[in-house]
């Protein structure tokens, strides 16, 4: 018998498992006992998941002892032991497999990587760019180890003339030559790749010698290790042995099979076949399905893949009336969907999932994809049909409650005066502390509202439990327990011996400090008690048992550490809800069929993934070394498609848009659209489109809309305001219902947990310094005023001028601002300008039926001009209202502070006002914009309106019926209210858009 007699494949287009079943039962049998013998290897778990279930399928009446079902990566002692059982010298070689080192955990192989590079100080400057750095290392070790080259060849590859970088990347890989062999040596281990090498000749050895007398199936497996490929190949000596592949072209011209590159979805295979110097015509089928497979879909699948030397040939195809029909046929079950963003995405693959459990009782539904953030929104748009569904992929530890809760104590230890990350962790559901949840809620809201809020106390635990103990003594009570709990990470923490900070130091007090604050009220640890709790078990002791190779390392960089792991730690689901449905990644999907699949996500950059650049080597210098080129993990990518892409029945989708970024359709979407387009069958191919893309967008409209009504408050006359501002005069004309919520329901906006220096606070800075200066030097500026508003500049902006960004971006505005105002007041008081008031409040009163109203305000700054007439200026930081809003009298802040002016509202004499301006305090480009609102007769005029309709507006709302309605004119909303959320507006706007308003104070 030769090697080709015991290679054989099943078609693509044929459900690989069931294909196999078949097969086995005809060479085996079908009685119970006929394969209790048979050993099949396959390359994933999942799929071996997949075949135990596929024979229960097959079989579904009748009793049977199952083959024994192997991984091929994952093939232990206890497995090769069975294999040699029969064999003289079985014991020499499971001799020779027992006494191999066992194999470095890649968690520990991680950490030693990350702590020889972090090492490395002058290019590693902190522990999370090490973390990186040594997960690309270990893929680079695996990648050679796997391919079986020399490391003493890496020094070889940078000649003396190359760039400086290439010289420091070779120091980095003088690890792998010099240190990592090394510290092998001394933890007495193998690297996990090369100790799966070393098992893999040693078992090829001894099936040389003697192959294996029971039967072996090697099916579907991806043989890029040639130590497997020999190992297989000397198991083939066999007759009991055979390797069925996955998918093997066998219709293409030999032309087209010569020039398959690595990013091919048959590169693998034919490297395979070259390797055991087999012609891949000699190959036969594992399995003779009845009817026989159809090959329109395969095809049109190998002319998709045509390399790109070979695509010429396709404009020979149309004159061809066979590959018309064929491709025609090819279309059956075949749809491409091409969504405009994401989430219409995510819609339509619901809503074809739905459909298939609405119309098929029986058969499997799959969505595969690479794009994990359409996945979950997939799952959650299931759920509105009660359809539960898990991601295999499975989330990080990261996501999870138990995640953010381990790390939200980390975040908070190292930022103790940060009020958001204290309120965060206080917050956590699982941050009990031994209090029922009622008490802890209203402790909690006490602490942020009264204290932390009011930023009258700074985020400092010890100065917080003083400061309440008497005013709320549980808060203290509260406070002091969280202080006790945290008190062993604070005092190591601040110890000064850095040696004795390791990493295992920290795990220890991390997880003691997290089970004291996760302790219930019913002294139970809530830490425990979630769904996801042995997977931090697990995890934290895997952690804690390779601790010891790192060493000592600072609280921040751990915290690092820990949100680095727990992202790369996955949390698979336990179960899957609804079992004929599933949403899986390529490589879970391998050797896998149903009835109905989805690819989606298909752009570059998610199917295909990106190939990012080694940072190691260059290509050139991959390729002198020997190692296989990037492009592989394409083909390997392409193959997972080829295999979904021959289901009967599947709907291939991608989004124009992600995140409002054109995106760049798969190499594969655009081949198939080009070659189908050459046959005017791609209408064919899109003709779902239009229909599930109205369906989605109809999914969420009412054909019923019943918008509520703008809001229209009427309060009782004797809760209306009887005072106002100036500046709430305009938010009055704006949007009444503002007054309504500030006023008379007493809301105010809560005030930022975290300070942050706003356009506010340098506009509240600016009139303070320039307030102060005024007032010190009221008739001429000396010569050393530039020092006097530097100092107290300074004196004002305070602690904030350590911020980095508020000194380089702020206070350089500041500085401009202040030599303008330097030179312009000086200008002013040459021509005769004085100041006459500074910061001045002042009141004026209107008598109306039901008594008086108090119009008040606070001037900025009011000057004398040489014609013995008053100019009011306002300093503006942000933009100030425009010249035409103020004589429209949207924007009457100066025309009333004019009108209370004439009124003697403020301590002047009486003199008219001539000029309103506005100084807009820029800092850039034009330092400070002048903007003279008002000037001479419309001053006057301005004023009379205001008068008239301030009265107006205080008279109409003195009317019970009168509502403080929410907008009444949307062309003069306002840029920036605090309330708009209140008023609801998404909720009647688009309904009705009133244009009139109730009262203006131009009325």
């Amino acid at each position: 018998m030769s090697l080709s007699d015991q290679i054989l494949t099943i078609p693509i287009d044929r459900p690989f498992l069931s294909d196999l079943i078949q097969g086995i039962f005809e060479r085996f049998g079908k009685r119970p006992s006929d394969l209790k013998d048979l050993t099949i290897v396959l390359p994933t778990r999942r799929a071996c998941r997949a075949l135990k279930e596929a024979f229960f399928d097959e079989a579904p009446h009748q009793s049977m002892i199952l083959p024994r079902i192997l991984v091929l990566g994952d093939l232990s002692n206890d497995d090769i032991l069975p294999l040699m059982a029969h064999h003289d010298s079985s014991s020499g070689i499971m001799n020779q497999l027992l006494t191999l080192p066992n194999g470095l955990s890649p968690f520990r192989r991680h950490l030693i990587l990350t702590r020889l590079l972090v090492e490395a100080k002058e290019y590693v400057p902190s522990t999370l760019q090490g973390l990186h750095l040594a997960e690309d290392l270990s893929a680079l070790l695996d990648q050679i180890y796997a391919e079986e080259h020399n490391f003493q060849n890496l020094s070889k590859l940078v000649p003396d003339n190359f760039a400086a970088h290439w010289q420091v990347t070779l120091q980095f890989l003088q690890i792998l030559t010099q240190v990592w062999p090394e510290i092998l040596k001394a933890e007495q281990a193998l690297d996990p790749m090369d100790l799966r090498n070393q098992q893999f000749r040693l078992i090829a050895k001894e099936w040389a010698k003697a192959p294996p007398q029971k039967p072996i199936i090697f099916a579907g497996v991806n043989l890029a290790l040639s130590s497997a490929a020999d190992m297989i190949r000397s198991a083939l000596l066999s007759p009991s042995v055979c390797l069925v592949l996955h998918g093997l072209d066998q219709i293409s011209s030999d032309a087209y099979w010569t020039k398959i590159r690595e990013d091919h979805p048959q590169y693998l295979l034919k490297k395979l076949l070259t390797h055991y110097e087999i012609d891949r015509t000699n190959i036969a089928h594992f399995y003779h399905a009845e009817p026989p497979s159809q090959t329109d879909r395969t095809l049109l699948l190998s002319e998709i893949f045509r390399p790109a030397e070979e695509t010429h040939l396709w404009k020979n195809l149309k004159s061809n009336p066979s590959y018309q029909a064929a491709f025609n046929n090819s279309l059956t079950g075949l749809s491409y969907i091409e969504a405009d963003h994401q989430e219409q995405e995510a819609q339509i693959i619901a809503l074809l999932l739905r459909q298939f459990l609405h119309e098929k009782t029986q058969g499997s539904a799959a969505f595969i994809t690479l794009d994990r953030s359409l996945a979950k929104r997939v799952q959650n748009h299931l759920k509105r049909w009660n359809i539960f569904i898990d991601d295999s992929a499975g989330s990080s530890l990261f996501q999870s409650s138990l995640g953010s809760f381990m790390l939200l104590i980390l975040t908070y230890i190292t930022d103790q005066s940060n009020p958001v990350k204290l309120m965060a962790l206080l917050k956590h559901p699982l941050c009990h502390m031994g209090i029922n949840k009622v008490k802890r809620h209203q402790l909690i809201t006490d602490l942020e509202c009264y204290y932390l809020r009011e930023h009258e106390y700074e985020c400092n635990l010890p100065l917080l439990i003083n400061l309440s103990e008497t005013l709320n003594p549980e808060l203290s009570k509260y406070l002091e327990k969280l202080l006790q709990n945290l008190s062993e990470l604070n005092f190591h923490l601040t110890r000064q011996n850095e040696s004795v900070k390791t990493l295992q130091l920290w795990i220890n007090l991390h997880m003691t400090t997290a089970e004291k604050l996760a302790q219930t009220a019913d002294d139970t640890c809530a830490l425990w008690e979630e769904s996801d709790s042995d997977e931090l078990a697990h995890f934290w002791s895997d952690l804690a048992n390779q601790a010891d190779v790192f060493g000592s390392i600072e609280i921040d960089d751990y915290a690092a550490m820990m949100s680095y792991f727990f992202k790369k730690h996955t949390i698979r689901p336990k179960s899957t809800m609804t079992p004929r449905l599933s949403i899986l990644g390529p490589m879970e999907a391998r050797l896998q069929s149903f009835d109905f699949a989805i690819l989606g996500g298909l752009n570059e950059g998610s199917w295909p993934p990106e190939v990012t650049g080694d940072p190691w080597m260059s290509r050139q210098m991959r390729a002198d070394f020997g190692l296989s080129a990037l492009d592989q993990k394409i083909g390997i990518s392409a193959h997972d498609f080829s295999q979904l892409f021959s289901t009967p029945q599947i709907v291939l989708t991608r989004s124009a848009k992600i995140g409002g970024t054109v995106a760049v359709p798969s190499r594969w979407i655009l081949r198939t659209e080009t070659l189908l387009k050459a046959f005017h069958l791609d209408k064919k191919l899109t003709s779902q489109t239009a229909h599930w893309k109205a369906i989605a967008n109809r999914l969420d409209q009412s054909d019923h809309f019943l918008p509520i009504d703008q809001p229209r408050p009427t309060p009782p006359v004797s809760m209306r305001p009887r005072r106002l501002s100036v500046t709430d005069i305009e938010k009055w004309i704006r949007n009444p219902y503002q007054i309504y919520a500030r006023h008379i329901l007493k809301l105010k906006p809560l005030k930022k947990l975290e300070i942050d220096f706003e356009a506010k606070d340098k506009g509240d800075i600016f009139h303070q310094v320039f307030e102060e200066c005024l007032k010190t030097f009221p008739q001429s500026l000396p010569a050393d005023v530039g020092v006097w508003l530097h100092q107290k500049g300074l004196e004002v902006f305070g602690e904030k001028i350590h911020n980095p960004r508020i000194r380089f971006f702020w206070w350089s505005r500041f500085e401009e601002i202040a030599s303008w105002f330097i030179q312009t007041q000086r200008e002013r008081e040459a021509e005769g300008y004085q100041v006459a008031l500074i910061e001045e409040k002042g009141q004026m009163i209107f008598n109306t039926a039901l008594g008086p109203f108090h119009l008040v305000g606070k001037v900025d700054r009011i000057d004398l001009l040489p014609d013995n007439s008053y100019e009011i200026i306002d300093y503006k930081t942000g933009a100030p209202p425009t010249k035409k809003d103020v004589e429209a009298g949207y924007s009457p802040q100066l025309t009333l502070e004019a009108l209370m002016i004439e009124h003697k509202a403020f301590p002047l004499e009486s003199r008219p006002v001539s000029l309103c301006t506005y100084w807009q305090l820029k800092g850039i480009q034009h330092i400070v914009k002048i903007n003279k609102v008002l000037t001479g007769e419309k001053v006057r005029q301005s004023q009379e309106e205001a008068h008239q309709g301030l009265i107006a507006m205080i008279t109409h709302y003195e009317n019970e019926s009168t509502s403080y309605i929410a907008y009444p004119n949307f062309a003069i909303a306002g840029r920036y209210d605090d309330y708009r959320h209140l008023c609801r507006i998404e909720e009647w706007s688009t309904h009705h858009t009133p244009k009139k308003m109730e009262a203006s104070i131009n009325a």
